[in-house]
């Protein structure tokens, strides 16, 4: 086996509080929370991540064109279909069984539990195939979100900037500026906040995620469906969601943000999707 070339390392500053947030995302309906809970058992013993199933629906994917974001523009309706997502960020046991497995490096844990933190230190490739492996031990279909459906699900259906209301709130979510009393040097527990409409927990904060998009400046020419959009600078993937490091501001469900595909980072972790048959 030929030696993995060792990724660029890259930690996150710690920005300076933004101003106040803008509405983003909406969607026709707001589902129930408790939505149906999936986990697919492994060949090689165990079971993968907990999955919540995410209803079909229409929303409007961007922030406004009073925006000052241009990459958030312009806002347009977009069609999910429906899906299962993980209902935590990927623990560091839950990938490291897959790294262990394939002979893939293990990302540095900071000495953090790995039952209850999720994962960091890994590229958009160690994400990719991680997913590759959870659908070869499961029979079923694994990928990385795409970006649209990203969004349509951190949002829990909502219309407002963050998924619990319009305007920041503390103790939310794990992020610089929260308020919630964690450790702002580190990730938190998994679920340490409660989850949004449709059950998902730690849509903002805490660690940041991959999705499966290259990078595309703004959404001129964005499909319409909640695929994956083809093309843009795939040396960039997109990365959502905000992280313990982040202003308040970069938790909104809309803000998008690039990061090198090849590189790992203190901050950004693995949220996985399979598709419903």
């Amino acid at each position: 086996m030929e030696e993995e070339e060792k990724p660029e390392i890259a930690v996150a500053a710690k920005p300076a509080k933004p101003a106040p947030a803008e509405s983003v995302a909406t969607a026709e309906t707001v589902p129930a929370t408790g939505s149906n809970t999936i986990q697919d058992p492994l060949k090689s013993g165990g079971k993968g991540p907990m999955l919540v199933v995410i209803p079909d629906g229409l929303f409007e994917m961007g922030s406004p064109g009073s925006s000052r974001y241009a990459e958030e523009r312009p806002r347009h309706t977009v069609k999910v279909r429906k899906f299962a997502v993980s209902q935590y960020e990927v623990t560091f046991a839950e990938y490291n069984a897959f790294a262990t497995a394939s002979g893939r490096r293990i990302p540095d844990n900071l000495f953090l539990e790995l039952e209850i933190h999720p994962v960091i230190f890994v590229t958009w490739d160690d994400a990719y195939y991680y997913t590759k492996w959870l659908s070869e031990q499961t029979g079923k279909k694994y990928r990385l979100p795409s970006e649209a459906e990203w969004e349509y699900m951190a949002s829990g259906g909502k219309k407002s900037s963050f998924w619990w209301g319009y305007d920041e709130e503390p103790k939310r979510a794990h992020c610089f500026g929260c308020g919630d009393g964690l450790d702002p040097r580190k990730p938190a527990k998994i679920g340490s906040f409660e989850p949004n409409q449709f059950g998902v927990y730690d849509t903002a904060g805490n660690v940041a995620e991959w999705v499966d998009d290259c990078w595309h400046e703004n959404y001129d020419g964005a499909p319409g469906s909640g695929e994956v959009w083809e093309g843009g600078d795939c040396a960039y993937r997109l990365v959502r969601g905000g992280a313990y490091s982040s202003p308040p501001q970069s938790l909104r469900s809309a803000k998008r943000d690039k990061f090198k595909s090849d590189s790992i980072y203190d901050h950004i972790g693995i949220r996985v999707v399979r598709e419903i048959d």
